[in-house]
């Protein structure tokens, strides 16, 4: 999806390197920026857009976020308009969370600069359930992914990348920075084994030269800390695949302290991917609150199997 003479066209590609034209998709001139896209689980492509109520007046400073849909990627319908001229809207971004709910997140560009969050169980009536204050900022590459069954929003603050997610109270946390030296924020995925990556654009020289050259580096930044859901510690724990103890290390390490942080109260700054004495420590809290013995700190197919039958009843 692109910005193209001030409207919003799509492409689709079977393999990222062939690209074909599918259609335009906003319906007038006055189209301001790009948002995101994604394929829901009814059969709908999903796309939010922004547009400025009167280009030409830069004193109202008012945009709106729109969202439309279609079926084929041709033919989109009447967008809604989840703003109605109210703020002036940018960068936003769409996201399905595994139970179906969908999400919207996007930048106040004008005072007071916050991230809005808002959900909609059938892509038609959106409700605001959050702002998150300081966070995003124009141009701040505000962005969604699912992580451990909660929704995550990662955005600009300064010069530093930061992420926000849905505590299990429905209120959202407040921002924890995880990458530096990043002006524009960064787009976030989620990578196997469940850690996260971010690209993001990176000036040479910034603070001589902010506009010279740029370049687009991505950066691992591990497992986020944050606690796993129910309905999603299944399938974290079938990931895995060997047995875990002093000196191991990785990305499974890094999802068994996720859980530790839910289970047993493990510190979020710990999770590391790093198994230490710590760690050792919170496994046999973690073994002693599911009778599971020997609770010697020791993560293997014991552990494991136990933990299937008494949180899930497998």
């Amino acid at each position: 999806m692109a910005l193209s003479s001030g409207t919003i066209h799509t492409w689709i590609s079977p393999d990222g390197i062939s690209w074909s034209y599918k259609a335009k998709i906003s319906p007038t001139a006055i189209n301001n920026s790009v948002g995101g896209i994604i394929q829901a689980k009814d059969g709908y492509y999903y796309a939010s857009y922004h547009v400025a109520i009167d280009s030409s007046n830069t004193a109202v400073q008012t945009q709106d976020t729109l969202i439309t849909r279609s079926r084929d990627l041709i033919t989109w319908e009447t967008p809604v308009n989840v703003t109605n001229g109210t703020v002036y809207s940018n960068d936003s971004s769409l996201l399905q969370t595994t139970e179906g709910t969908l999400w919207l997140a996007y930048n106040l560009v004008s005072t007071p600069h916050d991230t809005v969050i808002m959900k909609s169980s059938d892509g038609q009536t959106w409700t605001r359930v959050a702002s998150i204050s300081g966070f995003g900022s124009n141009h701040g590459a505000v962005n969604l992914i699912e992580v451990n069954g909660k929704p995550v929003v990662f955005g600009r603050i300064g010069f530093s990348t930061y992420y926000s997610y849905q505590l299990d109270t429905g209120l959202w946390s407040q921002p924890q920075k995880i990458l530096d030296n990043t002006p524009f924020g960064g787009e976030a995925v989620l990578l196997d084994g469940g850690a996260v990556g971010i690209a993001y654009a990176h000036i040479a020289n910034f603070a001589t030269d902010p506009y010279g050259q740029r370049d687009i580096r991505f950066a691992n930044v591990g497992v986020l800390p944050i606690a796993v859901t129910k309905s999603n510690q299944s399938s974290n724990l079938a990931m895995f695949s060997r047995n875990l103890t002093v000196g191991s290390s990785g990305n499974d390490v890094q999802q068994l302290q996720a859980l530790l942080v839910s289970e047993v109260g493990y510190s979020a700054d710990l999770v590391t991917g790093y198994f230490g004495r710590i760690t050792r420590d919170a496994v046999t809290k973690l073994q002693e609150k599911y009778s599971i013995k020997p609770a010697s700190g020791y993560f293997g197919s014991i552990t494991r199997n136990t933990l299937k039958a008494s949180i899930f009843g497998w």
